[in-house]
């Protein structure tokens, strides 16, 4: 197998990029620092195999690349689990209420008050409603913390 010279400058590519691999574990920056860390490391190795005059120790490259598979893997698979995530239906906080039904407390003109999930909220309509207590309405949508109505028909 042929192995690269180990050299400072290399050294110190290939080190930045699994620091910088590893950064990404600790704070979340969408991948960047992921691939540039796998971009820092790929450098590193081509830069051990260019320079290989005052070489103190030696790497394969199968290890050089073995690291950089790994984290290119590692990367894709956190990415693909967040897109996945990213793509599920909002089950906690306001905006979980959007398209459910709420049952009126009490309603003048264009504001008052519904209960939802057992908790009771201060809701609006764009038009003056006419509702009654334990009528049903439909969220819509969500203004601070003032939930949207429409009626259900």
């Amino acid at each position: 197998m042929e192995q690269l010279a180990l050299t400072s400058p290399g050294a110190v590519l290939i080190l930045l990029g699994i620091v910088f691999m590893a950064f990404e574990v600790i704070v979340p920056s969408f991948g960047v620092s992921a691939i540039l860390g796998f971009v820092i490391l790929v450098l590193g190795a081509a830069s051990l195999h260019k320079i290989e005059q005052l070489s103190f120790v030696s790497v394969d490259w199968g290890v050089v690349w073995g690291v950089a598979l790994f984290g290119a893997l590692a990367i894709g698979l956190v990415s693909f689990m967040a897109a996945k995530v990213h793509r599920r239906k909002v089950t906690t906080g306001v905006e979980s209420m959007i398209g459910h039904h709420a049952k009126v407390i009490d309603w003048q003109g264009k504001e008052g008050r519904v209960l939802i999930q057992g908790e009771t909220w201060q809701a609006a309509s764009d038009e003056s409603l006419t509702l009654l207590p334990d009528e049903k309405v439909l969220i819509t949508g969500t203004q601070n913390l003032t939930l949207k109505i429409t009626v259900i028909k």
